[in-house]
C-alpha cells in the first residue's frame, strides 16, 4: 500500500464565560483601556473583518446540518490555525485559501502582522478577563519541514515547535493531548482519540481559553425556572438569570440584541433574539449578508434581561464545511501544494478538528460586582424594555476595542446543554 503523506491541521479552544470567586489574573500585565484602543485601531482592520466573515459563513453552513443543536465556534482560533497553514501554502493552493478566508486583498506579511498584533492585544485584557492563546507545530523529526515556516510560526504566531521522532506513537498522541488539557484549564481533556496515521507530517494546533466576569454581575436569588423554546418547537423548563440594567441595546421588527460587557467593557457578549415570528436560520442569513447593524455601538437603555444559565460543549470537522466555502485544493491530495511547508509531496490538509466549551452563569468578581452597582441619575429611569431570551438565540464573544468576534454562535438545544442548578454552586 502507498501512503500518502498529509498535513492535519487540527483546531480546538475553550470558551469558558463563567463566573468566579475571584479576580481573574492573566499572565500577561494588562495595559490601559486608552492605550489598548490605541493598540487596537492599528490592526489591520479588513484581517478582524475577513475572520467576523468567516465565522458567519462558517457557522451558515454548519447549520445545514445541524439546526436543533448548538453550535459554538472561534472564528479567531479557526482563522489562526489556517493561517499558519497558509504560510506553507503555494501556487493555486494559496490563492484559493486566501479567496475562500478573506484575505486575497492583503499580502502574507500583513496578515502574519495583523495575527501577532491581534494575539499581543488579546492577551492585553483587564483583570476581569483571563484570557490566553497558545499555538503549537508538532511535527515528523528529520530535514523535512522547511525551517522558514517553523521560523515563521514561531515568531509571528508564537508557536510552540514541538520536533516528534515518532508522530504516529501513542506517547506522542498523549503529550499532545496533555498539551491541549494544559492549555485549556483542563476543560477540554484530548483532541486525538487514537495517534496518529504513519503518514502525518505534521499538526498545527490553536487553543484559546477565556474567562470573564460580568460587569454587572446577575444575582443568584433571582434565577428561577422558566420554559425555553427548543429549535425542535419543543419546551424544556431552564435556570433563567435576570437582571435590570442599562445595557447597549439595539432592535429592529426581527429581533433585539444587547451587549453585555466583562471586567471593563473591553470584552462583551453580544445576544441576538430573533422575534417570535422569524428564525436563526433567516437571521443567520441577515448576518452573512451585513453584519453591520450590530458591528456597530448600540445606544444605552435601560433593560430587563432574562438569560439562560447553561453549560454547552461542541465538537465537529470543519473540512466539509471549508470546502463548501471554495477551499477546495488544500483537502486534495492530487491538487494541494504545500512546499512552501516541506518539499514532501503529496501534502494536504486531512481534517480541520475543532472543540469548544462554554460556559454561561451569573456569577461575578467582588471588584466587578462593585464596578456594576448602579448609579443614581437624576430624574426617574425610563421603564426598562424587556427581553426575554427563551428561545433560540445568536452569540457572539467580542473585543469591543478592535470589533473581533472571537467566538460565536447559536444556543437552540439546552437538552445537549447541561443546566446549572443554584444548589449546585
Amino acid at each position: 500500500m502507498i501512503l500518502k503523506t498529509r498535513v492535519i491541521t487540527g483546531l480546538l479552544l475553550l470558551a469558558l464565560l463563567s463566573a468566579c470567586s475571584g479576580v481573574a489574573k492573566n499572565t500577561i500585565v494588562s495595559i490601559s483601556y486608552e492605550d489598548r484602543q490605541v493598540a487596537a485601531q492599528l490592526i489591520d482592520k479588513q484581517v478582524i473583518q475577513s475572520e467576523n466573515t468567516l465565522g458567519i459563513q462558517l457557522l451558515k453552513e454548519l447549520l445545514k446540518s445541524d439546526k436543533t443543536e448548538n453550535i459554538i465556534i472561534s472564528p479567531y482560533s479557526i482563522s489562526s490555525a489556517l493561517a499558519m497553514a497558509y504560510n506553507g501554502a503555494s501556487s493555486d493552493t494559496a490563492i484559493q485559501m486566501a479567496k475562500a478566508l478573506g484575505w486575497s486583498n492583503t499580502t502574507l506579511e500583513n496578515l502574519n502582522q495583523a495575527n501577532e498584533q491581534q494575539r499581543k492585544l488579546l492577551e492585553h485584557s483587564d483583570e476581569g478577563i483571563e484570557l490566553s492563546i497558545a499555538n503549537s507545530i508538532w511535527y515528523q523529526e528529520g530535514p523535512k519541514i522547511r525551517p522558514s515556516f517553523l521560523n515563521t510560526g514561531e515568531n509571528s504566531y508564537k508557536a510552540e515547535i514541538n520536533a516528534e521522532d515518532n508522530l504516529s506513537s501513542s506517547r506522542t498522541m498523549n503529550k499532545i493531548n496533555d498539551w491541549v488539557k494544559k492549555k485549556t484549564q483542563n476543560k477540554i481533556d484530548s483532541i486525538l482519540s487514537e495517534p496518529l496515521s504513519t503518514d502525518t507530517l505534521s499538526v498545527l494546533i490553536n487553543a484559546i481559553y477565556f474567562k470573564g466576569t460580568w460587569k454587572h454581575p446577575f444575582s443568584e436569588d433571582l434565577t428561577e425556572q422558566h420554559p425555553f423554546t427548543l429549535g425542535d418547537g419543543s419546551i424544556q423548563n431552564v435556570q433563567m438569570m435576570q437582571q435590570t440594567h442599562e445595557f447597549p441595546y439595539a432592535e429592529s421588527e426581527d429581533w433585539q440584541a444587547i451587549r453585555l460587557p466583562y471586567g471593563d467593557g473591553r470584552m462583551s457578549m453580544l445576544i441576538i433574539l430573533p422575534h417570535k415570528q422569524t428564525t436563526i436560520d433567516i437571521l443567520t442569513q441577515q448576518l452573512v449578508k451585513d453584519p453591520s447593524p450590530w458591528q456597530k455601538t448600540f445606544d444605552s437603555k435601560n433593560v430587563h434581561i432574562n438569560l439562560p444559565r447553561f453549560t454547552a460543549k461542541y465538537e465537529n470537522k470543519l473540512k466539509k464545511a471549508l470546502q463548501a466555502l471554495g477551499m477546495t485544493y488544500a483537502f486534495d491530495p492530487n491538487k494541494a501544494d504545500f512546499s512552501q511547508m516541506s518539499t514532501i509531496t503529496p501534502l494536504y490538509i486531512d481534517q480541520v478538528l475543532h472543540k469548544t466549551f462554554l460556559e454561561v452563569n451569573e456569577k461575578g468578581t467582588e471588584a466587578a460586582a462593585v464596578t456594576g452597582v448602579l448609579t443614581p441619575t437624576s430624574g426617574a429611569p425610563a421603564p426598562p424594555v424587556d427581553m426575554n431570551v427563551d428561545r433560540p438565540f445568536f452569540f457572539a464573544i467580542e473585543d469591543t476595542q478592535s470589533k473581533a468576534w472571537l467566538f460565536l454562535g447559536t444556543i437552540t438545544n439546552h437538552k445537549k446543554s447541561h443546566i446549572i442548578v443554584i444548589s449546585g454552586i
